[in-house]
């Protein structure tokens, strides 16, 4: 939901981006053991427990992992996709990481390294030197829209609430071998899924930009400066 005042302007899915879109889990309609996205039908089971289910805003996801139809790993597998994620409040429980979108061979994590406590994307199987970071990681996953693009041959980059702020070179296909929400141990957090959308192509950032106004975030991008001329005078 909106985080601009009381003014609810979450969860209008016709006014999202619709080029491309595959997939969208709006958390508001979610219900029971099922989050039914609303574009193709997709079903991501979930864990329903007294720390997992949904909860009016979206779904609670602490301590176990959910995993999402292979339509959706083939998808992140392919040749470009923009995937958000919209959070609640991020606890951090996990003492290493908070992986809160990762496969099982970890040829996908996005994550919060806690001892840094710096977002990281590890993608393709790719090194640390190789990887995205982000700052000040659990301040800035708190009430947020988190924006990944991927391009293979080209880049990967980070938005948060409309705003770049990471990006890398991303010269491999993903190569997951499945794709899930949720974790335990030492990569556990506690936090709120309110929406979560994957896209089969990279989003332009003015896409990118329009998302994030209908989830309660203003970004405006820094507009360059105007090379002013003199007449001169003679």
């Amino acid at each position: 939901f909106s985080s601009i005042g009381e003014i609810e302007v979450y969860g209008v899915p016709a006014a999202y981006t619709q080029d491309g879109l595959v997939a969208l889990f709006n958390g508001k309609t979610g219900e029971g053991d099922k989050w039914v996205d609303s574009v193709n039908g997709y079903v991501l089971p979930v864990a329903v427990d007294d720390n997992n289910g949904f909860n009016g805003q979206g779904y609670r996801s602490n301590g176990k992992k959910n995993y999402f139809p292979q339509e959706i790993v083939d998808l992140v597998n392919g040749s470009e996709f923009t995937v958000e994620l919209l959070f609640g409040d991020f606890t951090s429980l996990g003492n290493d990481f908070n992986t809160f979108l990762n496969s099982a061979n970890d040829n996908f994590a996005l994550f919060r390294r806690v001892s840094k406590n710096e977002l990281e994307f590890k993608f393709a199987g790719c090194p640390g030197t190789q990887r995205w970071t982000v700052a000040d990681g659990l301040n800035r996953l708190q009430n947020a829209l988190l924006t990944v693009t991927y391009k293979v041959g080209g880049t990967t980059v980070c938005y948060i609430n409309g705003e770049p702020v990471a990006e890398a070179a991303s010269p491999s296909a993903m190569g997951a071998d499945n794709l899930f929400i949720g974790h335990e141990g030492n990569k556990q957090y506690d936090t709120t899924y309110k929406s979560i959308r994957f896209y089969n192509r990279v989003l332009t950032e003015d896409e990118i930009i329009a998302n994030a106004a209908i989830d309660g975030f203003v970004y405006e991008k820094p507009v360059d400066p105007i090379e002013t001329q003199t007449t001169p005078t003679f």
